[in-house]
């Protein structure tokens, strides 16, 4: 198993221990004219749960009780290592993509991170969803979105960490945690993505594999 960490192209090896040290953000101050959303009528979702209930009878309670226990004792498949969790269907952003074109692919495709490659279709950088809002300056134009510079190379982000497909997924998981990031690309011998890992990946195996949501 091998971490590295892609600096515009060049890949860098890099331990493990050190990408699982915490990594220093800073915060990101509240945008002008925000207004904080409160959740103050409870009885919503307690009105809810008693009707759920009281829609549910005591036979078919038990019934649904007996078929959860017997699910969860289940012995859970072993999913160990990057190959048996990534997502395989890759789509990536040319660095040339125009800023306003991205913010369109996004919202088109539902993805929440893009690798971003060269002309060689070798992996340069990632840009997510959060990126581009941050960078932003928010227009009435049909994009909504737009940026000082016309392409995405000067948003998205240039160190890539990286892991190969027989990283195990625990250790996969460490990192995200420590590095605050969403995605690791999965990489190749020869420098090219095989698949890719995400959060969202991680939640539908917890959904699955209840065992595994101790590794936290």
């Amino acid at each position: 198993m091998a971490y590295w960490v892609y600096n515009m192209g060049l890949p860098i090896a890099v331990k493990h221990d050190v990408l699982v040290q915490k990594k220093n953000i800073k915060a990101i101050d509240s945008a002008k004219g925000e207004k904080r959303i409160l959740d103050t009528d409870h009885s919503i979702s307690s009105n809810l749960k008693v009707a759920t209930n009281s829609n549910i009878s005591k036979t078919k309670q038990i019934k649904l009780n007996s078929t959860y226990t017997s699910y969860t004792e289940k012995e859970p498949e072993s999913i160990v290592y990057a190959n048996e969790l990534m997502s395989t269907t890759i789509e990536t952003l040319s660095v040339n993509t125009r800023f306003s074109d991205a913010w369109h692919i996004f919202q088109q495709k539902r993805f929440r991170h893009f690798p971003v490659v060269n002309a060689d279709n070798k992996l340069i950088g990632i840009i997510s969803d959060r990126d581009m809002i941050t960078s932003a300056l928010f227009t009435k134009s049909e994009t909504g979105l737009h940026h000082p510079n016309p392409t995405i190379a000067d948003t998205m982000i240039r160190k890539v960490i990286t892991a190969s497909k027989d990283t195990d997924i625990h250790e996969i998981c460490q990192v995200m945690l420590s590095q605050h990031i969403g995605a690791v690309p999965i990489m190749g011998d020869n420098g090219d993505i095989k698949g890719m890992i995400t959060r969202s990946d991680i939640l539908r195996v917890l959904i699955k594999h209840p065992a595994m949501s101790l590794w936290a």
